[in-house]
């Protein structure tokens, strides 16, 4: 998701020596950063420390307060809805199906 910036060749630049908890926060705090790349932020740090980012084919990844991946899959109005795959300390925790936020059906823990 972060990886494929869609915009100018000095961003796409400056991106590929950040690593992902800066791309983050530079992504979090500029809104004009997040309409160049076409996508959509979600910030739930005041609930659960969790942002999420998703692009409007409804792929995106959802990372913890600290930048660590928690989630990457399909995402529909902001939920978890699709196929997707949720990570701990980036251990592969569960890849399954995902229905209106919640695990839906038979996965692989």
């Amino acid at each position: 998701m972060l990886d494929n910036i869609k915009s100018s060749y000095s961003l796409k630049y400056l991106f590929s020596f950040l690593n992902e908890k800066t791309k983050l926060k530079l992504i979090k705090y500029n809104q004009k950063l997040q309409k160049i790349l076409d996508i959509n932020l979600i910030n739930y740090k005041l609930f659960s420390g969790r942002y999420i980012i998703y692009d409007k084919n409804g792929k995106g990844k959802e990372y913890d307060y600290y930048g660590n991946l928690r989630f990457e899959g399909e995402y529909l109005n902001g939920k978890r809805h699709g196929k997707g795959k949720e990570f701990l300390n980036n251990v592969l925790r569960f890849e399954g199906e995902y229905l209106n936020g919640q695990r839906h059906g038979k996965g692989k823990e």
